[in-house]
């Protein structure tokens, strides 16, 4: 109330008189200065939807980088990480192998599945190394191991051929039999794909970018990137106008 008083009256708090309090005169922005202020909105903006188109643009790209790869090995998983010792030394635990799709496969092309056709299992031969399930070892991802033993004609593979395999790190008689060409030949033993390379030591990258770390680490990146791009017009421009 004594602020208010003083304002209203002029008088202080003993009645004795004060100054009047001067004016300020708050002059309007000028052309210039809204004209400015309007030009770097619009910069920030455009940045903005150029770095959001980019980034779209990016992710497409590699989209179909990955695809054209699945397409070309015939297989939707052309690259798979080991994650057993059975095959050391040939493959390290977080080694990538390169796949080669074998029989009928499936690709994913966004809402579509697309049937391919895989190499034919008869093409593949002693001391290859193949990919397939083996529902006898109670495992969610196929095994990668060397074929050992190779009979065409199996009756128990619907006359299609069948494949026995060995960890070459396992103990020796440790086989995988039964294995047949084919997801058609009622068994759910059956090769998927057969190894044609190996990337050391990558799937390290890929298994921690799957993780809740990994996948926070790459949208934080991001963020960072889009905010470092969009503030930097602002800085310039202020920059350039002192």
């Amino acid at each position: 109330m004594y602020i208010l008083s003083v304002i209203v009256s002029g008088k202080g708090k003993n009645g004795e008189g004060l100054k009047k309090p001067r004016r300020l005169h708050v002059l309007p922005p000028t052309v210039e200065a809204v004209n400015l202020g309007k030009e770097e909105r619009e910069s920030t903006s455009r940045t903005l939807a150029v770095n959001v188109l980019l980034l779209v643009i990016g992710l497409g790209v590699a989209y179909g980088v990955f695809l054209g790869i699945e397409l070309a090995y015939s297989t939707n998983a052309p690259l798979r990480v080991v994650i057993s010792q059975s095959m050391v030394p040939k493959y390290n635990v977080w080694d990538v192998v390169v796949v080669k799709g074998v029989g009928p496969q499936i690709v994913p092309v966004l809402i579509f599945n697309v049937p391919i056709q895989g190499i034919n299992a008869s093409t593949i031969k002693l001391g290859d190394d193949i990919i397939f399930w083996y529902p006898a070892y109670s495992l969610s991802d196929p095994i990668v191991h060397e074929v050992v033993g190779i009979t065409p004609q199996a009756s128990a593979c619907q006359g299609d051929v069948e494949f026995t395999t060995h960890g070459i790190n396992n103990q020796q008689g440790v086989n995988e039999p039964g294995i047949c060409g084919s997801s058609f030949d009622g068994s759910g033993s059956y090769v998927i794909g057969v190894v044609t390379g190996k990337i050391p030591y990558v799937g390290y990258v890929s298994e921690f970018l799957k993780t809740p770390v990994g996948l926070i680490l790459i949208l934080t990146l991001i963020g960072i990137l889009l905010a470092v791009e969009i503030l930097e017009p602002g800085d310039h421009d202020t920059k350039s106008g002192t």
